[in-house]
């Protein structure tokens, strides 16, 4: 998983990474720079119609034996002992999606339509606290486990299943803010984006509760944001209407963290961009991966010892993680957050957004928007649009 690309010779000359876009969209943003950085549209948008939201993939059928056709369902959902092994469908070219499973029409049970409330407060996962088969493969995130994770995707009528859509990763900050990665949209209007909450298997229809979708009504960024050196790289997408938290405890609020916790502590990102382990596919199901925190001098050391060169510097609004091969975000992932449990608590803050690296699964640490140095940025933007920062606050 990580937001990370090949970094042509034109980058030496500006001793910097490049962000998660690929070549075209890098030179793109090289050719842009003289004309001016974008700090984001203001213009309004039509109200997404704020509603629970069921995926629009349509039911799959699969092979139960030569005889019966099931259907790809959540195991949670299906009554009997079905056989996973011999899930595969017939309208698809893979098999049934990740924790599912194939189930004859007649043991498929509804989805369960228990009112769990939501927590107060932020920074709550919900791991285990939802009825719903757990991932065999530790690889992915639990259902409700980041109830915080959004994915920005992109409105246009014409783009088709969700690989085509999903712009970038973000977190939920409050009901109708969602906090993101400035170079993963500063090229789009409001108009052309959503925010989708609660998603987790980007296939299914099954899944226990269903995610919810928002219109983007305003796009914030930093004033300071830096195309080619990826500084000040945080935006927040004001939405259109806030999420429904009360009936839907897959959905909740992030908290932000205020200081980064000490070097070697162990954190999480999430997504579903390029899975460098699987054909650098995007993933169908949330991802997450577990990463150490670096000390910022001995990242940019490490830096330096790459083609970028001894001129690198590790901009104060950049922090790392990772360094440990095999466990990384990847290209797509941009945006993303990166979360480190509360000491003493069940709960977690954001301490970074995926920015950029070279390469994927890679010794060298992944560069994550530094989000305690950004943490006033934020609060002030919210006293701008009259919005109450203590969403985004830890209070025991």
């Amino acid at each position: 998983m990580s937001v990370k690309i090949f970094i042509v010779g034109l980058a030496l000359l500006y001793a910097n990474a490049t962000p998660d876009n690929d070549l075209n969209d890098w030179l793109n943003f090289i050719s842009k720079q003289n004309k001016g950085s974008s700090t984001g549209s203001e213009e309004s948008n039509p109200d997404l119609t704020p509603t629970n939201v069921k995926s629009s993939d349509g039911e799959r059928t699969c092979k139960l034996n030569k005889h019966e056709e099931g259907v790809c369902v959540d195991g949670s959902l299906c009554d009997g002992n079905p056989d996973a092994t011999i899930s595969f469908t017939l309208r698809e070219k893979s098999t049934c999606n990740g924790i599912e499973v194939c189930c004859s029409r007649n043991n498929i049970r509804a989805a369960s339509t228990t009112q769990l409330m939501a927590p107060d407060g932020c920074g709550f996962s919900n791991a285990g606290a939802i009825p719903y088969q757990r991932p065999s493969d530790p690889g992915y995130a639990e259902f409700g486990e980041f109830p915080w994770m959004i994915a920005v995707i992109r409105r246009s009528g014409d783009i088709g299943d969700f690989d085509d859509k999903y712009a970038a990763g973000g977190a939920l900050v409050h009901p109708k803010v969602v906090i993101t990665a400035t170079h993963k949209v500063r090229d789009y209007g409001p108009q052309e984006l959503m925010a989708r909450a609660g998603e987790y298997n980007t296939r299914s229809v099954s899944e226990v509760f269903f995610h919810q979708e928002r219109g983007v009504a305003k796009i914030v960024t930093h004033k300071q944001f830096s195309d080619v050196h990826v500084h000040y790289d945080v935006a927040l997408l004001m939405l259109s209407a806030p999420f429904n938290l009360v009936d839907a405890p897959h959905i909740g609020v992030a908290c932000l963290a205020p200081r980064l916790p000490r070097p070697g502590t162990r954190c999480y990102s999430m997504g579903w961009g390029h899975d460098f382990l699987n054909q650098d596919k995007n993933s169908v199901i949330l991802k997450k991966v577990e990463v150490p925190l670096v000390e910022s001098s001995t990242c940019e050391h490490q830096y330096k010892n790459t083609k970028l060169g001894s001129q690198f510097h590790l901009h104060r609004t950049l922090t790392c993680a990772g360094g440990e091969e095999g466990a990384d975000t990847c290209k797509g992932d941009g945006g993303s957050p990166l979360v480190c449990q509360i000491p003493n608590t069940q709960r977690f803050e954001v301490v970074g957004l995926v920015a950029y690296g070279l390469g994927c699964g890679t010794k060298l640490p992944g560069v994550y928007v530094n989000i305690p140095e950004l943490f006033d940025w934020v609060g002030g933007e919210f006293t701008w649009a009259g919005l109450n920062k203590s969403s985004f606050v830890y209070t025991a």
